[in-house]
């Protein structure tokens, strides 16, 4: 699989580090321990992630997944503090919940966390490629 990360319009760079894939545990907000992938983007590491400019688009390298038609996987990453927000209101679109003030993103069990919130966004991966393995 790959991820493809979307830079928004409104101009400056921002930078999305530790992107992983989680398969969902069933209809739980945890995720399965084993199944995680963690994303990388050209040579750089997880903890590198990607600058994402204004109206680009940078894709993670390809990351084998196993993964069933109809499972939910989760796609988590952490944005620092300073960065411009990768969160814009609109409608009907993917449902995301967002933890403020620490870096949860080596966490794969999200249950006992606290939600700050819940909104349906548009946020900075906009696709995900399922590819043969190349």
């Amino acid at each position: 699989m790959c991820v493809t990360l979307r830079g928004r319009d409104d101009g400056g760079t921002y930078t999305i580090q530790r992107v992983s894939l989680v398969k969902r545990d069933g209809l739980t907000l945890n995720g399965v321990d084993e199944a995680q992938a963690k994303l990388t983007f050209g040579a750089g590491t997880w903890d590198d992630g990607a600058a994402v400019g204004s109206g680009t688009t940078v894709k993670s390298n390809f990351e084998s997944f196993d993964l069933v038609t109809g499972e939910d996987l989760f796609l988590t990453f952490w944005v620092s503090p300073g960065n411009k927000t990768v969160l814009r209101k609109v409608g009907g679109q993917v449902l995301t919940w967002t933890t403020f003030g620490s870096d949860e993103s080596t966490t794969v069990d999200w249950e006992g966390l606290s939600i700050s919130e819940t909104r349906r966004q548009v946020f900075a991966a906009f696709q995900l490629d399922v590819l043969t393995n190349p």
